[in-house]
């Protein structure tokens, strides 16, 4: 609610700990995360490619009719040199062709090479007795290089471990809603702008990536660990809500330069700004998640396909 960039982390610390978490559940699934990883994540970079393509070859992008009503300078210039021939342009990287067409997606490679990362950790250190050293100097080098996303990733490695090794531990209600005020207060430390609360103020800016990441792993500890909270992250609207939650992320982008920008601008003129933003963020919310619904449908039968043409090579290659 109060930074994307912090959700960015979550994303980034899941998908450490789902790594960790998958290629715990023997070889062969270790094989098939580790063999299919890439393919998948391209099925949801080309799905968003297309789809925003379709939308600028029938003229129903809108985004930049709204920018000087928003004083925005997100995605300044985006758009203006995409390639009519898009067969053309997918032979390229399809990870920069991808975030090209949908700025949001510049996490997906982050995450690809995440899971790369994970599962050699895992391959080669995760059955030692301290196997939790090794990941950790890993997340020590890339810290010392400049690789902060990797960081995350590590952390979620890291937490997954930490909780196959002690899954019934608890933590008491006082130090869970602390943990979670906490991580609230991290998450929420802006990205792009001098924030006036003064607790923010003291905190140097240029280490704001690592206090989302701890606000993150703090979120995810809590979730873990305190009982009320995991309730909550488990009741249904939650689970509903994280099911769909890849696809809501591929998604959105091209619903807010579409549907959102459109009815921006037939509402400005007719109502005040906070009236239009209010009836154009419940549309949007609206929208977005009929898009994800019918965009998760396409994705598990491609996903179904992978999988089962997987299953006949790996037979054939055991």
């Amino acid at each position: 609610l109060f930074a994307g960039h912090s959700a960015v982390m979550i994303f980034f610390v899941l998908t450490g700990f789902g790594s960790f978490m998958v290629c715990d559940k023997g070889r062969e699934q270790c094989v098939k995360y580790a063999s299919l990883r890439l393919f998948k994540l391209v099925v949801l970079l080309i799905l968003s490619t297309m789809v925003i393509w379709a939308l600028f070859q029938f003229g129903l992008v809108y985004y930049h009719d709204i920018v000087r009503y928003t004083c925005s300078p997100w995605i300044e210039g985006w758009g203006s040199t995409f390639a009519h021939n898009i067969l053309k342009e997918l032979l390229r990287n399809w990870f920069t062709v991808a975030t090209a067409y949908n700025p949001v997606l510049w996490t997906m490679p982050y995450i690809f090479i995440s899971s790369v990362v994970c599962v050699l950790c895992y391959m080669l250190w995760g059955d030692l007795k301290r196997g939790h050293v090794a990941p950790v100097c890993v997340g020590i080098c890339f810290v010392i290089f400049g690789m902060k996303n990797y960081v995350a990733c590590m952390i979620g490695y890291l937490l997954a471990y930490y909780y196959k090794h002690k899954p019934a531990k608890q933590i008491n209600i006082p130090i869970g809603v602390l943990l979670l005020l906490l991580a609230v207060f991290l998450c929420g430390y802006p990205m792009e702008m001098q924030s006036s609360w003064i607790l923010y103020r003291v905190l140097p800016k240029q280490y704001v990536v690592y206090y989302h990441m701890l606000g993150a792993s703090l979120l995810i500890y809590a979730s873990l660990y305190c009982d009320p909270i995991r309730k909550i992250m488990e009741s249904k609207p939650l689970l509903v809500l994280g099911k769909y939650s890849m696809s809501i992320f591929v998604a959105h982008f091209a619903i807010l330069v579409s549907v959102s920008s459109y009815l921006f601008t037939r509402l400005i003129d007719q109502h005040s700004y906070n009236a239009t933003a209010a009836i154009v963020w419940a549309v949007t919310v609206l929208a977005t998640c009929i898009a994800a619904i019918l965009l998760k449908r396409v994705i598990d039968r491609i996903y179904a396909v992978l999988d089962r043409v997987y299953g006949s090579i790996y037979v054939n290659v055991k």
